[in-house]
């Protein structure tokens, strides 16, 4: 049986952390201690004390320090900045790489014999994909109302697809509306973060 090594089971240093922290980010975790771990809120609480942002634990009974309940929200709010430029890069990843379905389906396009269709599968995924890849660095409104009017026309295009079909697979659709939620949820979230910022 494989040993389980110690480090699987330390605990971050959060001394460490929080002294790297801004003021208002130590604030923002009293105000929300009862959500985190017990002694990542014992350690915000005496980084607040060393900074002089309270005086003891009894200035956390103040009204301001009352603790706020957690709200459920379909696209969440991230307070932090590394976790939120880590989202953002990871969303314009994934964005980035899924500008590969029309791409190779343009190639497969052009294999049966429609060229002129293949190619503009092609170009609008070469599109795609690099708008995408601007969003890793910098979020930008216009990109993203862009990248919804591609999503539309690819919309359109699947729905005209599925139509000429003479007989397709439930699952065909359901893989489709999968993949353009995933989109949505994606863009409208990159969204979010931008204005958050």
């Amino acid at each position: 049986m494989a040993e389980i090594s110690k480090e699987e089971y330390e605990q971050p240093d959060y001394a460490q952390m929080y002294a790297e922290f801004p003021d208002d980010e130590i604030i923002a975790i009293l105000k929300k201690r009862k959500h985190y771990r017990k002694e990542a809120a014992k350690q915000a609480i005496a980084e607040a004390i060393k900074r002089g942002l309270i005086n003891s634990e009894q200035d956390l009974f103040a009204e301001e320090y009352k603790v706020e309940p957690l709200k459920f929200s379909l696209i969440p709010s991230i307070e932090n900045e590394n976790a939120r430029r880590k989202i953002q890069k990871s969303l314009s990843r994934s964005l980035m790489i899924l500008g590969l379905v029309p791409i190779i389906w343009g190639i497969i396009k052009i294999v049966y014999d429609l060229p002129l269709e293949g190619l503009v599968l092609i170009i609008l995924g070469i599109i795609w994909s690099y708008i995408s890849f601007k969003q890793i660095k910098n979020i930008s409104l216009i990109y993203i109302n862009l990248l919804f009017i591609l999503l539309g026309s690819a919309m359109v295009y699947i729905w005209l697809e599925f139509s000429n079909r003479k007989g397709f697979a439930l699952m065909d659709v359901m893989v489709a509306g999968i993949v353009f939620g995933f989109v949505v949820y994606a863009l409208l979230f990159l969204r979010k973060l931008k204005n958050e910022s």
